[in-house]
Formats: C-alpha cells, sequence, structure tokens
C-alpha cells in the first residue's frame, strides 16, 4: 500500500479489519459468542466449504509464535476455540453490520 501511496499521493485508502471492530465485538458479546480464528466468525454461508463440527472447541493459546507445522499440531482444525457455527440468523447480523461499516468507509469527503 505504501507503494501505492507513493504514486498517486492524491489517492485515499483505508484498511478496515472487520474481524477485529467494535460492531463484531458487539454482536459477539450479544450472543455469548467468543470470536476467534477459524471459528463460527468466519462461517459465512458463502465462505463454508465442507460440513462444520457442531460444538465449541476449548480455546487454545499458543505459547509464542511457531513455526506452521507446530501451530498446525496445536490447533488441530485450525481453529482457535470457540462454536464452530452458529445460528444462521446472527451471521446475517453480522454480515449486515460490517457491510454497513465498510460502506460508511467508502464515504469520503
Amino acid at each position: 500500500m505504501n507503494e501505492l501511496a507513493n504514486q498517486m499521493p492524491d489517492l485515499k485508502m483505508n484498511f478496515y479489519s472487520w474481524w477485529m471492530s467494535c460492531a463484531v465485538e458487539a454482536v459477539s458479546q450479544r450472543h455469548g459468542l467468543e470470536p476467534n480464528h477459524a471459528n463460527w466468525l468466519e462461517a459465512f454461508s458463502f465462505t463454508v466449504m465442507a460440513d462444520l463440527p457442531t460444538g465449541k472447541k476449548p480455546s487454545v493459546e499458543l505459547p509464542c509464535i511457531l513455526a506452521a507445522d507446530q501451530t498446525r499440531e496445536m490447533l488441530g482444525d485450525g481453529v482457535y476455540g470457540g462454536h464452530y457455527k452458529v445460528d444462521p440468523k446472527i451471521m446475517d447480523e453480522l454480515f449486515e453490520i460490517t457491510l454497513g461499516e465498510v460502506l460508511q468507509q467508502l464515504k469520503f469527503e
């Protein structure tokens, strides 16, 4: 992004980490869910490629930055913890809120 900004100094850019937004945190808290990597938070109907397990995985805390093979060994299925999937209505709520935030970001003055 820095190279692009140098080449086009009038270009306005924002980076939006939807999964770290206050809106996502609010949805998670409202429904008593733990947002985490590769868990329900990423299980939108348009991103799921296979059947997901049911239930909830205990949280996995990595002791430090590990090599990929060590991380895979500790995580197993890649989920850092939390529910694998939730009610589709919650996912719709999450999508609508984050989409709204993205659209707000696109409104430049």
